[in-house]
């Protein structure tokens, strides 16, 4: 598909003059009968093709954005609210209390150690 739009626009289609006026008429009559007959056909039968054309594209575009991250590498700048504090097992990790206001630090060797002992 990407490489059609980049065809296109190398040797785009001119229509000119022809019977139904001109180019631009003519394609407002193909952009019209194309909405008629999507008008008149089945929605799966529509949507189908468009949907698994569209998930290629996804796919491809995904793919083509991690490939950007990987070459270019670009430097990420944000404040960590994950940042250790203390020793190495005590990472703290902020939880917003909306009926405190506050913010409540818990830390992460509390936290598995009560998971540990509820679950056995």
């Amino acid at each position: 598909m990407y490489t059609t739009i980049y065809i296109g626009t190398l040797y785009p289609i001119e229509l000119g003059d022809t019977f139904l006026g001109s180019g631009l008429t003519t394609w407002i009559y193909i952009i019209l009968l194309y909405s008629f007959i999507a008008s008149v056909l089945p929605v799966w039968m529509l949507l189908q093709p468009r949907d698994h054309i569209n998930a290629h594209e996804l796919f491809i575009g995904m793919g083509l954005m991690y490939l950007g991250l990987l070459i270019l590498r670009p430097e990420v700048v944000a404040r960590s609210e994950l940042a250790p504090r203390g020793g190495s097992d005590d990472l703290s990790i902020l939880v917003r209390d909306n009926s405190m206001w506050g913010d409540i630090r818990i830390s992460q060797s509390r936290v598995i150690r009560n998971y540990c002992q509820a679950t056995g």
